[in-house]
């Protein structure tokens, strides 16, 4: 089973260094730039939580988001934002 995360940076400024990891798979960009997205296959190995992390500015900054498991298919949707806030939404098929 396979699981797509989108990324949108809403905000001016861009994120660096971006990690996704669920369910025992990792995946990594450089960047998304101001006001733009990337959209992530995420495959599943085992069941776990989701996890991203990036740098903004000059943090490292970091949520858990989603539970994942590899008989079911997910996809969220992750917004960065300026104030170096990272939130989620589980988008139902």
């Amino acid at each position: 089973m396979n699981n797509n995360a989108a990324v949108y940076n809403l905000g001016s400024d861009g994120w660096n260094n971006i990690e996704l990891n669920s369910g025992g798979f990792e995946l990594e960009t450089d960047q998304v730039k101001s006001h733009g997205s990337q959209t992530f296959l995420l495959g599943c190995e085992k069941e776990g939580d989701g996890h991203i992390t990036g740098q903004w500015i000059r943090g490292n900054y970091g949520i858990k988001f989603g539970y994942f498991t590899p008989n079911k298919d997910i996809d969220y949707e992750v917004f960065l934002e300026d104030n170096a806030s990272i939130r989620y939404k589980q988008i139902i098929k």
